[in-house]
């Protein structure tokens, strides 16, 4: 007779200390297990090593083979109560490595449970998805789902400028993630604004940016903040690159913001150069304008400066061909999200023009 018991274990990994809790046998659902199988596989071999006496007390070896997370069976994996919360544990372990869940996870961002909407938001932060080379497609999919911007609004609630968070990527994710829902988030506005007024990380007061952008039909809501922001060169080039890129719709009908425009195409701060000359090409301005301006850029010594110098060039299509070279000099870059970036930028103009 076999005697049901459950075993806590302390896992310390990454900083991370949680329990586990193991019945008296795995999962019988083989969706479950092959779910369990694959995400186990992403955690990296020093987290295993580490813990590999307490793992295998509670996980059989045989769940560790490399593989990906099939989306037909992560539903199931998020969908089991006591792994909800666990499994973000999992995925903040995997970090960039678990980029095949974000489909699934978007999906899930649909739930009617709450938890599980929760529960996926904050997996698609900690795995850094909106880094991902196809995030501009892949967040097109959130587009007017109202169940998917209360997800992602519960991490900007939750956001205190007097307690910040340790991890701001909660918050800089939900903010992104508000501005690809679009006006069906605009209800979240107000929290927004409250994030640029007193949130000091960059990367959040551009997300928040991003969102303002995105959030109202109306071009020219917080026409004057914008523009103040993309001018003033005392603020955080990422800032002020989101600025450029939310002016975009106003600058369609706005003569004097298309020339604010190209003139961020001089701005002293790397990232604003670029955000202006993807700006400017979206608004139909001929390559001679902008490539000028990125080429240089694919050389620079910041990491975020050439992946976004990449984005940009590979938005351009084949008429950046002349670039082409130095395009897949960074495929071999020793940062495997350049690399990746570079790649895909290389796809996107040599594939175009043959």
């Amino acid at each position: 007779m076999t005697i049901g018991i459950t075993v806590a274990a302390m896992l310390a990994a990454g900083g991370m200390i949680f329990f586990v809790t193991r019945g008296p046998e795995p999962p019988s659902d083989p969706r479950l297990q092959q779910a369990l199988r694959d995400l186990q596989a992403t955690i990296p071999w020093h987290h295993r090593l580490e813990n590999s006496r307490l793992v295998r007390r509670l996980i059989p070896d045989s769940w560790y083979p490399p593989a990906r997370i099939p989306k037909g069976r992560f539903d199931a994996f998020l969908k089991v109560n006591f792994l909800h919360w666990k499994g973000v544990e999992q995925f903040r372990l995997s970090g960039t490595n678990a980029w095949s869940a974000i489909p699934p996870l978007l999906d899930l961002l649909d739930s009617r449970d709450v938890e599980i909407r929760n529960c996926a938001a904050l997996s698609l932060a900690v795995i850094q998805a909106a880094d991902h080379p196809e995030w501009p497609e892949q967040s097109r999919t959130l587009q007017g789902r109202p169940r998917a911007a209360h997800a992602l609004h519960h991490w900007v609630r939750l956001a205190s400028p007097e307690e910040p968070f340790a991890d701001t990527r909660p918050l800089s994710f939900g903010l992104l993630g508000l501005g690809a829902v679009g006006t069906a988030a605009d209800w979240t506005r107000p929290e927004v604004m409250e994030c640029l007024r007193a949130q000091k990380d960059p990367a959040v007061r551009a997300a928040a940016v991003f969102a303002l952008g995105r959030l109202t039909p109306d071009p020219t809501n917080g026409l004057p903040l914008l523009r103040q922001l993309l001018a003033n060169t005392s603020e955080w080039p990422e800032v002020s690159g989101a600025a450029a890129t939310a002016l975009i719709p106003a600058a369609k009908t706005d003569g004097a913001v298309a020339d604010l425009l190209r003139q961020g195409l001089k701005d002293p701060r790397a990232r604003v150069r670029i955000a202006a000359a993807d700006a400017c090409r979206r608004l139909g301005r001929p390559s001679s304008e902008t490539m000028p301006v990125l080429v240089p850029l694919l050389r620079h010594s910041m990491r975020a400066v050439r992946i976004e110098t990449l984005q940009a060039v590979g938005g351009i299509g084949p008429d950046a061909r002349d670039a082409l070279d130095s395009i897949r000099a960074l495929e071999s870059d020793p940062d495997p999200v350049v690399a990746r970036a570079a790649s895909d930028a290389f796809k996107r103009v040599a594939g175009a023009s043959e």
